[in-house]
């Protein structure tokens, strides 16, 4: 959907709010209610300037995990998937659906076990985080506005 923000700045209209908040809704549903509106602007500053070195690590351990087994696996199962050509594979220039980018590649960002990890989660987040929006990002080829 359309990123929308309210007069106040905040990014977060009264509907997405109240889905954030909503008795009934899943978790599933929060976060996409909450991560849909996220502007730039509303990421702290210290964190903005950390993106460029997640997406670069992420990108180095796809690389990494290239001539993997496990890779050979993902790179298997994703041409045996198919789809519309909107993302490229890495490496191979193969265009294949962001879904399949985002599980191959996530799966090649994590086979080397070097991918980052939240310390309070203990969690890679590049591995999966960073695949899936590279893909989608290819996908719908919207630019992004960092306002």
């Amino acid at each position: 959907g359309e990123r929308h923000s309210d007069s106040g700045g905040t990014g977060e209209p009264a509907a997405r709010s109240a889905l954030i908040m909503a008795e009934g809704a899943t978790s599933a549903e929060r976060l996409a209610a909450w991560s849909s509106g996220l502007a730039w602007r509303d990421v702290p500053e210290d964190q903005r300037s950390l993106v460029g070195l997640r997406v670069l690590d992420t990108v180095g351990l796809v690389l990494a995990g290239y001539e993997t087994q496990a890779a050979r696996a993902a790179f298997a199962i994703g041409r045996k998937q198919g789809g519309t050509a909107e993302s490229a594979l890495l490496l191979t220039g193969e265009r294949t659906s962001a879904a399949v980018a985002a599980l191959v590649h996530g799966t090649l960002a994590h086979c080397r076990d070097f991918d980052d990890t939240f310390l309070d989660s203990v969690v890679h987040p590049g591995s999966t985080v960073i695949a899936a929006a590279l893909a989608v990002g290819e996908a719908t080829r919207r630019p992004d506005s960092l306002a």
